[in-house]
């Protein structure tokens, strides 16, 4: 049994551009389910069916002419045909004449109702709204650019009474932008057609070439003038004024009726301001160094004024800095010179004021302001140098820094008869101390504890004096005596002083009294040290992890060497055996107990360790 079916629809003429298109030519496998398709006739029969059976409804469709081609290919010696069943229908069909791109043609239409498409916007709503919506926001967000852009050039346009103009004409945008993008959406049909403009569509774009045009006419036609400029400060709007002329300034203008303006505005404008803001003002304008010879001559007068006015006060950070500002400006030396005098011999008379009421400290930080002691009334050495012997006297009895610096600067600031006699005296006098230091009264230890409290004072004294020799010399004297002292001596068995000088005070750490700790030892190990009556007694040497690892043999030998001179025998580092003992042993002249566990050393005594 064979089954075909076919339904075809033409394009004439052949077109590439309408090929572009395949559902123009796509068929439909069930044209009998087509809206109004009606059955013409329909036959069964046993065998082929004869011609004659047909109804006229079928001949009459054109049935008999495509008949052929239906019938099945058949072997006429192996096959027949048992029955045959026919069903003719015919469907609705429509032909539709056409104008594209300049061409005619038309197109064939099988199996629909043939129904006018009703004019209007098939879209869906959420793409209307979508585009609605994205209109507005860009609109909304492009007026607000606009006003950022005219108000932002600069305060000008921002105080100008054009910017409310222009805020509201680019909000005006925003309505009419969002109804020509609703008319040209109710406009559009699905099948690209248009339908009849309404009196409202041109309502968007009214009112978006209105607001259009004004922001455009406010940015081309709103700007400052020289003009203005003129006109107001002649008038006395000095505020509006300053507008137009700061305008033009940060536009670079130099022509010379700007300066003219300019230089005008500026001197009616600081009439009535106070000093400072004067100062600034003019400083502002007088930057671009054109025609601003009127204005610098006015900023130095009010310098200068201001700088007379202040010197009755407490301003002496204030007045330096303008006087460096005159000095950068070009002023002439013997005004900046002048000031600074007067500015000099102020800070001279505050500093023999202070100096007479005792305030020593105070007295010198005024005097050390002195920038140009050659421009003061008299020269300041010699009071700097009086201050600085007070500040000696005034050093405590232990600053011995304090009053070395003090005299060093006395001496500096005026090498005068007085400050080098109390330099001399001083250093005499602290020699002699020095020298009496090294002999005190007593044994090895307070013989040591004075050495190095001497040493410190003839360091701190070096630092201060550098390159004095006798105290050089007096310096290497305590180092060869301190050396001499500790010859042939070991930190155990001695004063605890010596220990020290030995060992050095970063490298004793008391753990509590009586019982020091030794900071450079062995990796691994720690080491205490025992002192009874101001003289070390013992050593006691175990590892870090006392009782859980071994007391490597190597590190004890290193602590006994260096704290005794000695080391320990080969018979004495060796036992066999178990459980625990604590085993006798020399070490010169220190007795010494080995600990050890299984035959394993863990810790040494060395001396009198007590427990």
């Amino acid at each position: 049994m064979t089954t075909a079916q076919h339904t075809q629809v033409s394009v004439w003429p052949d077109d590439p551009r309408l090929r572009a298109h395949p559902g123009l030519t796509q068929g439909s496998p069930v044209a009998l389910q087509w809206r109004g398709a009606r059955t013409l006739e329909t036959r069964e029969h046993d065998g082929p069916i004869p011609t004659a059976r047909l109804g006229p409804e079928a001949e009459a469709s054109g049935f008999l002419s495509v008949r052929p081609s239906l019938e099945p290919n058949l072997d006429p010696l192996r096959a027949r045909v048992l029955s045959q069943n026919l069903e003719v229908f015919e469907a609705p069909s429509a032909t539709v004449h056409y104008t594209f791109a300049g061409s005619q043609g038309f197109i064939k239409l099988l199996g629909s109702d043939f129904r006018p498409t009703p004019a209007r916007d098939t879209r869906p709503f959420i793409y209307r709204f979508a585009w609605l919506l994205g209109v507005f926001f860009t609109s909304f967000f492009g007026a607000v650019f606009l006003v950022n852009a005219f108000a932002g050039r600069h305060d000008f346009y921002r105080r100008h009474p054009s910017a409310g103009l222009v805020a509201l004409a680019s909000l005006g945008l925003v309505p009419g932008l969002w109804l020509m993008a609703a008319s040209w959406l109710r406009r559009r049909r699905a099948d690209g057609s248009k339908s009849a403009r309404r009196w409202h569509d041109r309502l968007g774009l009214g009112i978006t070439g209105l607001c259009a045009l004004t922001v455009l006419g406010c940015f081309v036609f709103v700007s400052p003038s020289t003009q203005a400029l003129s006109r107001l400060t002649a008038s006395g709007a000095l505020d509006m004024a300053e507008l137009h002329a700061s305008a033009l300034q940060s536009e670079g203008d130099t022509s010379p009726e700007f300066v003219e303006a300019r230089n005008a505005f500026v001197l009616a404008r600081i009439a009535g301001m106070e000093n400072r803001d004067a100062v600034k003002l003019i400083t502002h304008y007088a930057s671009t160094k054109v025609g601003t010879e009127p204005l610098e001559v006015e900023r130095r007068r009010l310098r200068e004024v201001w700088i007379v006015s202040a010197l009755s006060g407490d301003q002496d950070a204030e007045i330096e800095q303008e006087l460096m500002a005159l000095a950068d400006e070009g002023a002439p030396t013997a005004l900046v010179d002048g000031l600074r005098a007067r500015l000099e011999n102020q800070r001279l008379e505050q500093g023999k004021a202070l100096l007479a009421k005792g305030q020593v400290e105070d007295a010198l930080s005024t005097l050390l302001r002195i920038r140009a002691p050659a421009l003061a009334a008299e020269p300041p050495g010699p009071l700097l140098s009086h201050a600085y012997l007070r500040r000696a006297q005034n050093c405590p009895p232990e600053g011995l820094r304090c009053r070395a610096h003090a005299l060093k600067l006395a001496v500096e600031a005026d090498p005068g008869e007085a400050a080098r006699t109390a330099l001399a005296t001083f250093r005499s006098a602290e020699i002699a101390r020095i020298g009496r230091m090294t002999r005190p009264a007593g044994g090895l230890g307070p013989t040591l504890r004075a050495l190095q409290s001497a040493e410190v004072d003839a360091g701190v004294l070096l630092s201060v004096l550098d390159g004095d020799a006798q105290l050089t010399e007096v310096h290497d004297g305590l180092l060869q005596r301190r050396e001499a002292l500790l010859r042939d001596r070991r930190p155990l068995g001695e004063p605890v002083e010596v220990a020290q000088a030995l060992l050095g005070h970063s490298g004793l750490e008391e753990k509590r009294p009586g019982v020091l700790s030794i900071r450079e030892v062995p990796p691994g190990t720690l080491v205490h040290l025992f002192v009874s009556q101001g003289v070390t007694r013992g050593v006691h040497v175990t590892a870090v992890n006392h009782g859980r690892e071994a007391l490597a043999t190597d590190a004890l030998q290193q602590v006994a060497r260096r704290l005794t001179g000695q080391t320990f025998a080969a018979k004495d580092l060796a036992r066999t055996g178990t459980g625990v003992a604590h085993v006798p042993a020399r070490l010169g002249a220190h007795s010494a107990l080995l600990g050890w566990q299984d035959g394993t050393l863990v810790e040494a005594l060395i001396g009198k360790v007590e427990p």
